[in-house]
């Protein structure tokens, strides 16, 4: 790490890459194909717009891998603070990329069962597909309990740290805190989780894209990074 600021800078890039991707790939793609409750028009949408369905799981994937790259800078630039907590957040970090990565194969079930869908007895794939494509937003719940977490400890480390703001890294704890209250809620009180609306979301979207133009424009500081990684190397033997 001959450059922490270049670093910082690449994993801010890394963040907003990985929003962007998410944003396309959920708000847009999903929003416009997947129809809550009809399986045909789902699965006719998705064959008639096919390199819209594919770009959007591309994309998807590709955010997901950015946000693996940025989980790595994120560890290495947040140890000199807590060597553990960093480890700790990257680990729970790389589980919810997982997930996530994971899921992508069962959006890939229309192009699968394509040849059933299309047949004369379709139903029944039709019905398989559909619960699958419909199962996909309880993964993404589930990878975002992983990233509460890691946004909580994340946040928590930047409060510690002296070399980015910690307004930043409060706002980032406690979107942590929404992520886990809204993924609890939804699994444990789902009519809590009704009145809740997904407005536990808000904070941690807000500290993600935040810090990530922080880190990506401006970086962090050096004089105070180098400090506190000096503070934490072991003495020579």
């Amino acid at each position: 790490m001959t450059s922490p600021r270049m670093w910082a800078r690449a994993a801010g890039v890394l963040w907003l890459l990985c929003i962007a991707c998410g944003m396309f790939a959920e708000a847009y793609v999903r929003e416009k194909l997947i129809l809550s409750h009809d399986p045909a028009g789902t699965i006719r949408n998705i064959f008639s717009n096919e390199q819209l369905y594919r770009l959007g799981l591309t994309l998807e994937f590709a955010g997901t891998a950015a946000y693996l790259a940025l989980t790595a800078i994120l560890y290495r630039l947040l140890a000199p603070v807590d060597a553990t907590v960093s480890l700790i957040a990257a680990l729970f970090s790389v589980a919810g990329c997982a997930i996530w990565m994971a899921n992508v194969a069962g959006d890939m079930s229309p192009f699968v069962f394509r040849d059933l869908l299309t047949s004369a007895h379709a139903e029944p794939s039709r019905s398989i597909v559909f619960a699958l494509l419909r199962l996909r937003p309880e993964t993404l719940l589930s990878g975002m309990v992983c990233f509460g977490v890691q946004c909580l400890l994340v946040g928590y480390l930047i409060i510690r740290s002296s070399f980015l703001p910690k307004a930043l890294g409060a706002l980032l704890a406690v979107g942590g805190v929404g992520y886990l209250l809204n993924t609890s809620a939804h699994f444990l009180w789902p009519t809590f989780a009704a009145i809740l609306h997904g407005c536990g979301f808000l904070p941690g979207e807000a500290g993600e894209t935040l810090l990530g133009l922080w880190l990506a424009i401006v970086g962090l500081n050096t004089v105070k990074w180098d400090a506190l990684r000096a503070q934490t190397q072991p003495a020579p033997a």
